[in-house]
């Protein structure tokens, strides 16, 4: 969660003072923390944009299933958290996909640990210490990122220099999770975006 602390030992090596710094999917979210640290980021891409990692992997299941979820993982009821998340697993691939997939890269021993630990992941705790240049890349038709949670994060960035947002859409062949579909179209405009932040006035 402290991504500024591998962000600022790679700049602290290369010698760097002035970087734009990309992330895509959950790493627009650390990105983002990682400039409320690190200064030496001067623009942050926010690619695939995302407030809160926890609401996002719930967004998918029906409102009564997230609060039931909710109240249990803040009673810290482990074994209801676990039971449950097992039987969503063994009815559905992507679900079982998802947990295996969160506890092995998160390195937790069980759901509930999986999805305790993602609660900690979000930005608006950190939306005042942001104040560098940020572009936000959304997608239309995201299956992993409701388009009502993008409202979200602009809304915490209250403090940053200048805010860029950019939707594609399913007419641009580009309104897929991260863009997939038509990735030069969002890569050219990262870059044009780029160009401008560092020439102000062209």
């Amino acid at each position: 969660m402290d991504w500024h602390k591998p962000v600022g030992a790679v700049l602290n090596y290369f010698g760097l003072e002035d970087v734009t710094l990309i992330g895509i999917s959950l790493g627009s979210l650390l990105a983002l923390r990682a400039a409320a640290w690190e200064k030496r980021i001067k623009r942050v891409v926010a690619w695939s944009i995302m407030e809160n990692f926890y609401d996002v992997l719930l967004s998918s299941r029906p409102k009564a299933l997230r609060v039931v979820l909710d109240s249990l993982i803040k009673a810290h009821a482990k074994g209801a958290v676990n039971s449950l998340a097992k039987a969503m697993m063994e009815k559905e691939p992507y679900a079982a996909w998802g947990i295996e997939q969160g506890k092995y890269v998160f390195g937790q021993p069980s759901a509930y640990d999986f999805l305790a630990e993602a609660k900690k992941y979000n930005l608006c705790s950190l939306s005042g210490q942001i104040t560098q240049d940020v572009l936000l890349l959304g997608a239309a038709e995201d299956h992993f990122i409701p388009l009502s949670m993008y409202k979200n994060e602009i809304d915490c960035l209250t403090k940053v220099k200048s805010l860029t947002f950019r939707l594609f859409t399913k007419e641009e062949s580009a309104e897929s999770h991260c863009n997939i579909g038509n990735m030069p179209l969002a890569l050219n405009t990262v870059c044009s975006w780029i160009t401008a932040m560092e020439t102000p006035g062209l």
